[in-house]
């Protein structure tokens, strides 16, 4: 059950992991004991933990040590709820502030590596903790010793990473055998990429890593790659292992710049349909205002035609009568 408060220091920097199996659960911020929930902390555990307790490996541990590092880093879980159900939901939805977000001194290399250790499928995390040392160890963040520990006896970590290589190498030449000559991860990049504050910079990962970085935008259409530090630097989408991630960045690019074109045309169509209906709004409530003039005039003259009319009428009979009297004489 891997949380900060089962990693303990002795008085010498010794760092202790407690609570192999399951202990009693005391958290008081979220139920330990609601149905459906897999034995552990539900803050640390992965979903599949939280499914079915049954069906979890090392890539489970992974899970909990990178919310563990998420936490350290930024102060922050990277997901929490009112209760152990909401809880649970918000995991499944995988939806968490990068914790660069929260900490700009995070390196976007790290970045990507607690986005990789909280992987809500558990295929997409580390395999297993080997292959997620070497990833940390090249960050050379690593110290040889605790910096709050100030006993003069403090614990000096003296072995450094790749020890294990170099024992296996040594035990080639014993045999009398030609070591293979080094020449580099063939899965590693070096990517030359603008940060978030525009500077441009160089990051090391690996060909899953700059996948994950396309998709989540820490890389755009410009970024180069190269197999090497001091190599030619050519676009990401010249390389087979990316075309398809930077050709969706690309389309989504063109998709926005459509769409926002056609919401400008929107815009000004509804702007110009605003504008007409209170025009008519104007005329129809100055209509309304001075409706009862307007019947009155409307009635005035329907009577003042009947009376032209019958005035009409009345001459043409008249003068009518008038002439036939005075034929008569």
């Amino acid at each position: 059950d891997i949380k900060p408060d089962n990693i303990l220091l002795t008085n010498k920097g010794v760092v202790k992991l407690a609570d192999f199996g399951l202990a009693k659960a005391m958290d008081d911020d979220v139920g330990m004991t609601a149905s459906g929930v897999g034995m552990g902390t539900p803050l640390f555990m992965p979903p599949e933990q939280a499914r079915n307790a049954k069906h979890v490996d090392k890539r489970t541990d992974i899970y909990a040590l990178g919310t563990t590092l998420y936490y350290l880093v930024t102060g922050q879980l990277p997901y929490s709820g009112e209760n152990t159900i909401e809880l649970i939901l918000s995991k499944e939805r995988a939806q968490h502030k990068s914790a660069r977000s929260l900490n700009p001194e995070i390196s976007d290399r790290l970045d990507l590596m607690i986005d990789k250790m909280l992987a809500k499928d558990p295929n997409l995390r580390y395999a297993d903790c080997d292959e997620l040392i070497r990833d940390l160890s090249g960050l050379e963040l690593d110290n040889a010793s605790l910096s709050f520990i100030d006993s003069a006896d403090a614990v000096v970590v003296t072995r450094k990473p790749g020890v294990a290589r170099g024992i296996k190498t040594a035990a080639v030449q014993a045999r009398g055998e030609n070591p293979k000559p080094k020449t580099g991860d063939p899965d590693m990049w070096y990517v030359s990429h603008r940060t978030r504050e525009g500077k441009t910079t160089i990051t090391r990962l690996n060909t899953e890593s700059v996948r994950k970085g396309l998709k989540a935008g820490m890389f755009d259409t410009q970024a180069k790659a190269s197999r090497t530090r001091d190599g030619d630097f050519l676009p990401l989408a010249q390389y087979p292992q990316f075309s398809a991630e930077v050709h969706a960045i690309a389309m989504k690019e063109k998709a926005e710049k459509r769409g926002r074109k056609n919401m400008a045309e929107l815009y000004d169509q509804i702007d110009k349909e605003d504008k007409r209906r209170k025009r008519w709004r104007w005329l129809k409530g100055k209509l309304q205002g001075f409706g009862g003039f307007v019947q009155l005039l409307i009635y005035l003259a329907i009577l003042g035609g009947i009376g032209y009319g019958l005035w009409w009428a009345y001459n043409a009979f008249f003068a009518e009568s008038v002439n036939a009297f005075l034929d008569k004489f």
